[in-house]
């Protein structure tokens, strides 16, 4: 008496595993993104805070400069011939002087 049992079916496969790991992957990734992102906007933050002592100083020292090249050019204007000469030799290097206010 040969007692021929059906074969054992394999167990369908779950997508239960593979999904949560699908999903734990990507909850990762965004974490991982997320820090990246605000260590890097506070980076940028520190990096524009030191930087802006240096911008106000050279905002001051072009609005000396304007109103230095404007007086030089008044000068010229009137007839002093040592502002005449700056004057000229900024023209030739390409550097115009507001004559304005």
């Amino acid at each position: 008496m040969s007692t021929d049992a059906p074969p054992l079916a394999a167990p369908a496969p779950s997508l239960h595993l593979p999904l949560v790991l699908l999903v734990l992957a990507v909850f990762g990734w965004l974490l991982f993104q997320t820090i990246e992102l605000t260590v890097e906007r506070d980076r940028m933050a520190t990096a524009r805070q030191s930087q802006e002592q240096a911008l106000q100083d050279g905002t001051k020292l072009r609005q000396l400069l304007g109103t230095l090249g404007t007086r030089v050019a008044q000068l010229a204007e009137s007839g002093n011939a040592s502002a005449k000469a700056i004057v000229d030799d900024l023209r030739r290097q390409g550097i115009t002087i507001k004559t304005g206010p």
